[in-house]
């Protein structure tokens, strides 16, 4: 397995992988994990991970990537598959081509069209939440696939 921190690539590059930022742990396409991952930075999967995930800051499945774990992060963006529970401690997002087989607990949750969600959402506000950024209310938009049927959502507000 290569651990690749991202400081030697540029911003523009960095933002193309999933926005990791300066020090954080990307796993290539041709990367696999299995066992623990802890670190006070970000994480960003593009091959396959087995086990669990703590992640001090942002955690980025890409569409390329198959994750067996439990994921605990800043914020999560999910647009590969993912097969455990997720926490978010601020915003979990589902991405197009996302799936997300499991519980998941956030302060904030963006679906987007084409998404996939299998299990229970937590709404609650989870530890170190920043509340200035207005985190009370859940975003959706586009339709998608909740316990294997196609759902229409809009913006929700309360």
């Amino acid at each position: 397995m290569t651990i690749e921190p991202a400081t030697g690539r540029s911003a523009r590059q960095r933002n193309a992988a999933g926005g990791a930022g300066a020090g954080s742990i990307v796993l290539g396409p041709n990367d696999s994990l299995h066992g623990s991952l802890r670190t006070d930075s970000g994480v960003t999967v593009l091959g396959s991970v087995e086990g669990e995930i703590f992640a001090g800051g942002d955690v980025v499945v890409e569409a390329s990537a198959t994750v067996i774990a439990s994921i605990e992060g800043r914020n999560i963006d999910i647009r590969g598959t993912v097969k455990g529970n997720v926490t978010s401690a601020k915003r979990l997002s589902l991405g197009g081509s996302g799936t997300l087989q499991g519980d998941a607990s956030a302060a904030r949750l963006v679906v987007e069209g084409g998404a996939t969600l299998n299990g229970s959402i937590s709404m609650s506000g989870a530890k170190d939440v920043d509340l200035s950024d207005d985190l009370a209310h859940a975003d959706f938009e586009g339709e998608t696939e909740v316990n294997g049927e196609l759902v229409a959502v809009s913006d929700h507000t309360d």
